[in-house]
């Protein structure tokens, strides 16, 4: 998890807060809401429609 918080660190979308021995890590929503806006409602909209994938499409 270290590797990939890094990534994330270092591509701004998270922010991280060390705290003694822990460390909380935070979405940066508000600098990606102003960079990209609305990626981060699309990310977590669980209520849009999304194409489902046909399981027969995908057994050849």
């Amino acid at each position: 998890m270290s590797h990939h918080f890094k990534v994330l660190r270092d591509a701004g979308v998270v922010r991280t807060l060390a705290q003694g021995t822990e460390h909380i890590n935070s979405l940066r929503g508000d600098e990606l809401e102003s960079r990209f806006p609305g990626i981060v409602a699309m990310i977590l909209d669980e209520n849009e429609e999304r194409p489902k994938a046909d399981a027969a499409a995908l057994v050849r």
